[in-house]
């Protein structure tokens, strides 16, 4: 079995480390997992490129859209901006 560590919008990270960026964002791994041939059960495969369509959230899936948002919420409450290229993206 194998385990990937990881946290909506890349939040967290080690306080006693300067500069630390924090943790890699769960939505990225997702997608890369999905887009090298795993299938996680949240996405669809788009291929290698994000490309915005009003079709995207359905061609995406409506998990890993709704992953997203959260992750933005909770940002954004933080004040800060998701870590998650796939969130900034989608959102």
């Amino acid at each position: 079995m194998n385990t990937v560590d990881s946290s909506i919008a890349g939040l967290g990270g080690c306080p006693y480390a300067p500069g630390a960026k924090g943790n890699v964002a769960t939505e990225d791994v997702i997608y890369t997992l999905e887009k090298n041939g795993f299938d996680t059960g949240l996405v669809k495969t788009l291929g290698t490129e994000l490309v915005y369509s009003e079709e995207y959230e359905l061609a995406f899936g409506t998990k890993m859209v709704e992953l997203s948002r959260i992750g933005a919420w909770i940002s954004d409450k933080m004040g800060r901006e998701s870590a998650s290229k796939v969130a900034r993206q989608l959102l």
